[in-house]
């Protein structure tokens, strides 16, 4: 449980490191979840032909995510309301996908609040390097689905992609089928959009920041951890997650 000794995680599958980090309240996602929002079978692609969008379903309560104000990569850690409890400090080392999944999972899922540090060298946290393409012809292997960053709303990503008219300005994306395969870039402005969004969380007072740097070392004096950074940072943490 977060916050009950100091804890490393080496992670590959976000959501389940994620929960299994923070010992936080929540229920398990299962495929069922995810059809009670939506039903596949029942999409109709000869209307996304038509119109040239994609078919989703209407607005779900995850579209009440709080919109972050600040995401500085010199932002204090202890900028938090008096009222709250001490804020959990988090450091994650690593911004690309895995990094982004983590930390906007731990903001959610959290009922205490959090300082979350993504140390990460990339001037922007979210696309890394699968995802910073600048080639037009790179897009993603998959729809745009099967790729969202809230594993119990899997249409976020294809309202994000309809509410920027990126099929308009990229009409290639769409298949004879209604699927959507976007540019990789424009999933790595998803990405990083949907972690600012994240960045400041008001019902718990969560933060995410990002610290343009490279992690050098870790070091444990208990009960915490301390990261040292290339930049000449010493970041100490109850929790460190390498991404």
């Amino acid at each position: 449980r977060l916050g009950q000794g100091a804890d490393v995680l080496l992670i590959r599958s976000h959501w389940p490191a994620a929960r299994a980090a923070s010992g936080l309240d929540s229920h398990p996602l299962t495929d069922a979840r995810v059809t009670e929002q939506v039903d596949v079978a029942g999409l109709k692609p000869a209307a996304a032909r038509r119109t040239g969008s994609i078919p989703v379903p209407r607005t779900t309560p995850c579209d009440a995510a709080c919109i972050g104000q600040t995401f500085h990569g010199r932002t204090s850690l202890n900028n938090f309301s008096a009222q709250r409890s001490p804020a959990r400090r988090v450091v994650i080392v690593g911004g690309g996908f895995a990094g982004a999944c983590m930390a906007v999972q731990l903001v959610r899922r959290s009922s205490q609040p959090l300082a979350i540090t993504v140390i990460d060298p990339a001037p922007v946290a979210g696309p890394g390097l699968a995802y910073s393409a600048t080639d037009p012809e790179h897009r993603l292997n998959a729809p745009t689905y099967v790729h969202s960053l809230l594993p119990e709303d899997a249409w976020h990503f294809s309202r994000w992609v309809q509410a920027r008219g990126i099929l308009e300005t990229d009409p290639q994306a769409l298949r004879p089928d209604g699927a959507a395969y976007v540019r990789r870039s424009d999933f790595g402005r998803y990405l990083d959009e949907t972690l600012r969004d994240h960045a400041h969380w008001p019902a718990t007072g969560s933060r995410i920041q990002h610290l343009q740097d490279q992690a050098t070392s870790l070091s444990c004096a208990a009960p915490h951890w301390q990261v040292q950074t290339a930049g000449g940072h010493a970041l100490v943490a109850e929790l460190v997650v390498i991404a």
